[in-house]
């Protein structure tokens, strides 16, 4: 094994480990779904709520407690804000919102799956990319070698 062979390994697999890292941080969640869910179902409410229930408006966080705890936070805000009176056009907003994330969640294992092939394919052209690089390296280097007597 040359040295050329050798160096394209090595940066091969620190550049597999950086497009991990990187994959593994920006991997899609169930968990975003929910957070976007809520977020998108009291966004679609914003505009029906009466003054008179601005406290308990005021009462909705969303932190890391949607992340953690997932479909159960989710719903009970959202039931808490089903009890306000709403107009049908906020319902048929919400319905919308609804219909939206539950074909999210539906379609969550097939985005996983594409995501990591993603990960893999964005890897091998780096590394395609890297082998052409050493190859011209190599054969500008070979063009200044002079040849032997």
């Amino acid at each position: 094994m040359n040295g050329w062979l050798r160096i394209w390994i090595v940066t091969a697999g620190l550049v597999g480990l950086s497009v991990l890292g990187v994959a593994f941080m920006i991997r899609p969640t169930r968990s975003n779904i929910y957070v976007n869910w809520c977020y998108d179902g009291v966004s679609a409410l914003t505009p029906t709520i009466q003054p008179s229930a601005s406290s308990l408006w005021a009462s909705f966080d969303f932190s890391n407690q949607i992340r953690d705890e997932g479909t159960q936070v989710c719903t009970q805000r959202l039931q808490r804000i089903q009890a306000l009176r709403i107009s049908p056009a906020a319902a048929a907003a919400v319905a919308l919102v609804n219909a939206k994330y539950l074909q999210q969640g539906v379609q969550f294992p097939r985005k996983v799956v594409e995501f990591w092939l993603s990960a893999v394919a964005a890897w091998l052209a780096c590394c395609a990319v890297l082998w052409i690089l050493g190859w011209s390296i190599a054969w500008v280097r070979r063009g200044f070698v002079r040849p032997a007597p």
